[in-house]
């Protein structure tokens, strides 16, 4: 999106109304699918990408 006020608005948005275990999933996963052009976010996916990472989470936590 190119509008700079939204993106702010965004993040703002992102950054208070999250834990930082939803924060730390959201950016693992956003790295991966930077680096494997993916758009498709299946459990085994955040799952993996997590794991590589050193972070694990219950399902519950990835639902």
């Amino acid at each position: 999106h190119s509008d700079e006020g939204f993106k702010s608005h965004l993040l703002t948005s992102f950054m208070q109304n999250t834990e930082n275990r939803e924060k730390a999933l959201v950016y693992a996963v956003l790295l991966a699918s930077k680096d494997a052009k993916t758009h498709s976010f299946t459990h085994s996916y955040i799952d993996a990408v997590l794991r590589k990472r050193g972070i694990i989470l219950p399902q519950d936590d990835i639902d």
